[in-house]
C-alpha cells in the first residue's frame, strides 16, 4: 500500500490483507494528525490563516470560520437569495393580507431558521480589525454586542 499525506490520499486496505501488511504501509499517528490539520485548514475552519501566512493558531479560537472560506462564501450567497425572497414576499403578504399557510408558511419558517443560523455563524466567523484578521471568539462577540 502506498501512502500519500500531502496529497490528501491514503490507501484503504481490505480487512483480509491487514494481517499480512507491514507496519510501514500504514500512516503513523503523526501523519494522520498532519493530514487532519491540513484538511481542516484547507476548509478554512481552524489552523493557520490563509490570508496572512503567519501562525495565527495561538490567537484564534477553535472552530472559527475564516470570512473568505468556501463555506462562508456559499452561505453568504445563499443569504442574498433568502434576503431577496424576504424583501419581496413579506411586503406582498402584508399588503394583500395573504394568509400565512402552506408553502408560504414553510418558506417563512425556513427564513426565520436561516437568519437564526446566520446569527450563530456571525459569532463564529472571523472579522477584520484595523486590517488584521481577528479569529478570537470573545473579541468577535464583543464587537457584535457593543
Amino acid at each position: 500500500g502506498t501512502k500519500t499525506v500531502s496529497g490528501h490520499a491514503a490507501v484503504i486496505a481490505e480487512p483480509s490483507t491487514l494481517l499480512t501488511q507491514s507496519r510501514e504501509d500504514f500512516l503513523t499517528q503523526e501523519e494522520v494528525d498532519a493530514l487532519v490539520e491540513k484538511v481542516i485548514a484547507d476548509a478554512g475552519i481552524m489552523g493557520t490563516s490563509k490570508l496572512d501566512g503567519t501562525d495565527a493558531a495561538r490567537n484564534r479560537s477553535r472552530y472559527m470560520i475564516e470570512p473568505f472560506s468556501h463555506c462562508r462564501v456559499v452561505f453568504d450567497v445563499a443569504s442574498m437569495i433568502v434576503l431577496l425572497y424576504d424583501a419581496l414576499a413579506t411586503p406582498v403578504a402584508l399588503a394583500w393580507n395573504i394568509p400565512v399557510e402552506g408553502t408560504l408558511k414553510a418558506l417563512m419558517t425556513f427564513g426565520t431558521c436561516f437568519w437564526t443560523l446566520d446569527m450563530v455563524l456571525a459569532f463564529n466567523t472571523g472579522i477584520f480589525n484595523n486590517g488584521d484578521l481577528e479569529m478570537r471568539r470573545r473579541v468577535v462577540a464583543m464587537r457584535y454586542l457593543r
